[in-house]
């Protein structure tokens, strides 16, 4: 039977005092404005992918942090069904159950990265902006249209 030992308790420990400070920190981004601009003006100077994906990220974030806790609750589950104290099939179903979810919740945060859609899982006064492949659009409208002279 596997052990589950120190370091991974240790690791389960550190997760989840993350998970409850990325929950605590997503309440003020959910219902602060300010919140949301600091954190795209800090990402912006090393985010790679440009500033249409940055927002759709910062959009997603609530979603993100679900799809975080499924993660430590699969990490769980994994756990007790390696060291044998949940029987087998019922461990297999709940982590396979969990899997699922973390793949919809992926789904979803793509989605709104992407198109800002399902707004309902987008903070409020985020809800107006465009997702990514609007962005995209106007700007390549934009260079397509001779400049006026």
């Amino acid at each position: 039977m596997p052990e589950f030992g120190p370091v991974q308790i240790l690791v389960l420990f550190l997760l989840l005092v993350i998970m409850v400070g990325a929950a605590w920190r997503m309440t003020k981004i959910w219902s602060d404005e300010r919140m949301s601009d600091r954190i795209f003006q800090t990402m912006r100077s090393w985010w790679l992918w440009g500033d249409a994906l940055l927002r759709g990220w910062i959009r997603a974030l609530s979603v993100g942090l679900i799809g975080g806790w499924l993660l430590v609750a699969s990490m769980i589950a994994a756990a007790l069904v390696a060291t044998e104290t949940i029987e087998s099939s019922l461990g297999f179903g709940v982590l396979a159950l969990l899997v699922f979810l973390l793949f919809v919740t992926l789904g979803m945060a793509a989605s709104i990265m992407l198109f800002n859609r399902p707004a309902s899982a987008v903070p409020p006064h985020l809800r107006d902006q465009p997702g990514a492949v609007s962005e995209w659009r106007s700007a390549r409208s934009r260079r397509r249209q001779p400049s006026a002279r």
